[in-house]
């Protein structure tokens, strides 16, 4: 065996055992693992928005568009409707409900376990009047989409 080859053998063990350490350092109880799918699933939210808005611009600004998962998921997911606000942005109704039915279609079929313990609700913002729908999670925060704008950002995070 060369040396040089010998050399990147032990730089290979060095660095799966250091990647390794780390996994454990930085995840080292479940409580981590389940922050960073919560917001795994706020980011998902947002690019499933701005994916649905551009869809919108493409398909000639229509009042509704169909939604496609990822045609890798199984069991296949049929493509959904979603009606799109004149700014083309997805439409939601004006309750709680509405807000957990978005919440589920554009996370399915993510992280089941989490998106059965994030709450849901329709609520109007304090400074503008503009109708939010309020994703929480207790342990970890929460995150808001704007149905006017399609923002959707971090409003709470909790330390753990």
């Amino acid at each position: 065996m060369s040396l040089n080859l010998l050399h990147k053998l032990v730089l290979l063990i060095v660095a799966i055992v250091l990647a390794t350490v780390m996994i454990s350092i930085l995840f080292e109880d479940d409580t981590r693992w389940q922050e960073a799918v919560f917001l795994g699933i706020k980011n998902k939210i947002n690019v499933a928005v701005n994916n649905a808005h551009w869809q919108w611009q493409k398909n000639g600004r229509p009042s509704s568009i169909l939604i496609y998962q990822q045609a890798d998921i199984k069991p296949f997911v049929a493509p959904f409707e979603v009606k799109m606000n004149s700014k083309g942005w997805p439409e939601i109704g004006d309750s709680d409900a509405d807000c957990m039915a978005f919440l589920a279609s554009f996370t399915r079929p993510f992280a089941p376990e989490m998106s059965a313990a994030i709450t849901a609700k329709f609520e109007l913002s304090d400074t503008s009047n503009v109708p939010l729908c309020v994703f929480e999670h207790k342990a970890f925060g929460q995150f808001s989409y704007n149905l006017v704008t399609g923002n959707v950002r971090m409003t709470k995070t909790l330390t753990l």
